[in-house]
């Protein structure tokens, strides 16, 4: 296996994806605590501010999301086998990809709108 497809396989890693975010969202918070002198535009602050946000968000609560969904489908294949085939599982273990992207779909729109409102209205 080549570089570039180790370095694919950990990316797509729940739990490097959970701390990555933490850290690329510390770093950015970091960034702008030490430079905050030299910014001279509120707009552009929250602004930066809103994107540690939003990368916290993209890596590290949609991998707890993942993690989540994965686990709950583990245990009933490991634990719950013999009702496996009745409902509501069997349609939560059919659509857990599109249940695991509403959710994700869920918290990026309420995150846009709680960013668009701290950004213009000052909250």
């Amino acid at each position: 296996m080549k570089l570039s497809g180790k370095i694919i396989k950990v990316y797509h890693n729940n739990f490097f994806r959970f701390f990555f975010g933490i850290v690329m969202s510390s770093l950015i918070c970091f960034l702008l605590i030490r430079n905050i002198n030299n910014i001279h535009s509120i707009i552009f602050i929250k602004f930066l501010v809103a994107l540690s946000g939003y990368i916290f968000f993209y890596y590290s609560a949609f991998s707890l999301v993942d993690i989540g969904i994965e686990g709950i489908h583990h245990f009933h294949i490991k634990y719950n086998n013999k009702n496996i085939n009745k409902q509501p599982i069997l349609s939560f273990m059919k659509h857990k990809h599109t249940i695991s992207f509403s959710l994700k779909i869920f918290i990026t729109i309420f995150y846009f709108y709680m960013a668009i409102k701290f950004i213009i209205f000052e909250y």
